[in-house]
């Protein structure tokens, strides 16, 4: 092999390597995309067991942003995401509460499946934070989440220079 071919076939191995880093994220965990994928595999699995998506299933949360939420630390002004395998019924009927108190505000998605809480003022540096999602959250078809879904987070500590 004339060292031509042994740089070309290096410069191969490490974009296929590069390739796998970036599937899987560099902390090894799935990218959005893998889980999208799963999540439709799962749905398709649940309509092979007869099991109807959207009327029968659980209500859960499938997904949150950052990830995971509990225990992790953000940034003041950072929006945290919460996604559910069912819609939504409003952005007023996504019911929470947070101590202490903060001022945020609530968006949906497009698809009424994620709820987006968007601080208005940034949270305290340093603070820590219990996100209450109430059970009398509302989503399409008269369903209710029927239990209080509890994270708990903190802000990036600020010493000053």
């Amino acid at each position: 092999m004339s060292l031509k071919q042994k740089i070309i076939g290096i410069i191969v191995v490490l974009g296929i390597a590069l390739i796998a880093v970036f599937q899987t994220g560099l902390g090894g965990n799935l990218s959005g995309r893998m889980d999208s994928l799963r999540q439709l595999a799962d749905r398709g699995n649940d309509s092979v067991k007869g099991v109807n998506n959207t009327k029968d299933q659980e209500i859960k949360i499938i997904s949150t942003n950052p990830s995971p939420l509990e225990e992790t630390t953000i940034l003041p002004m950072q929006a945290i995401e919460i996604t559910f395998n069912q819609t939504l019924e409003s952005a007023p009927e996504f019911k929470t509460s947070m101590e202490p108190k903060a001022d945020y505000k609530t968006e949906l998605s497009e698809d009424r499946k994620t709820a987006k809480i968007i601080p208005i003022k940034p949270y305290t540096l340093g603070g820590g934070y219990t996100l209450h999602i109430l059970g009398n959250t509302k989503f399409d078809g008269k369903k209710e989440l029927n239990r209080e879904e509890i994270f708990h987070f903190k802000t990036i500590n600020y010493t000053g220079v």
